[in-house]
């Protein structure tokens, strides 16, 4: 007669149980998983209801030149022709994650102000760089900033000092329904 050893056996039945558990824990797992998983789509905290191919249809470059001390730059989009002035669509809000100034290159001291505001808000937002170290900046607004339908976003950019180049302002955003 052949003995097994009392540690297979254990083992032999470890094993089986855990075998029988995988067969039948799939089920009740995914029905836990299914009540914690459930989002909750509020306008105080939006939920991503979109295909990847229509939310990179959503996605909005603007673009500025801006002459110096000037005022009410207008930004069009930078796939359209020139001289368009980006109007955000009736039907959509405009939220502009990140913003990128680059002010003139110039070797003496100075401070450029960019502000950024929309002709239906009250609100602006402001910018200070100063020369000579002044180089692209780059700004990330994770919740984003709104402008709402029918608003154009525009950008004011004064200069103190001897620097009063051209510079460009971009914004980098999504629309998304109202």
């Amino acid at each position: 007669m052949i003995r097994i050893p009392k540690s297979i056996v254990s083992f032999g039945a470890l094993f089986l149980a855990v075998g029988l558990l995988t067969l039948a824990v799939p089920r009740a797992a995914h029905a836990v998983a299914a009540a914690f998983v459930q989002v909750t789509n509020t306008a105080d905290n939006p939920a991503i209801t979109q295909n990847a191919p229509t939310q990179a249809a959503q996605l909005v470059l603007l673009a500025s030149t801006l002459g110096a001390n000037s005022s009410n730059n207008a930004f069009g989009s930078a796939s359209a022709s020139s001289g368009t002035v980006y109007l955000v669509p009736s039907d959509r809000s405009l939220v502009v994650t990140a913003v990128d100034l680059s002010p003139p290159q110039c070797t003496t001291a100075g401070t450029f102000t960019f502000t950024l505001k929309g002709n239906s808000q009250s609100f602006s937002l402001k910018w200070l760089l100063f020369a000579p170290n002044a180089n692209t900046s780059h700004f990330e607004y994770p919740s984003g900033i709104v402008f709402p339908p029918g608003s154009e976003p525009e950008m004011d950019y004064a200069v103190s000092g001897s620097c009063g180049n051209v510079a460009t302002a971009n914004l980098f955003g999504y629309l998304t329904t109202n």
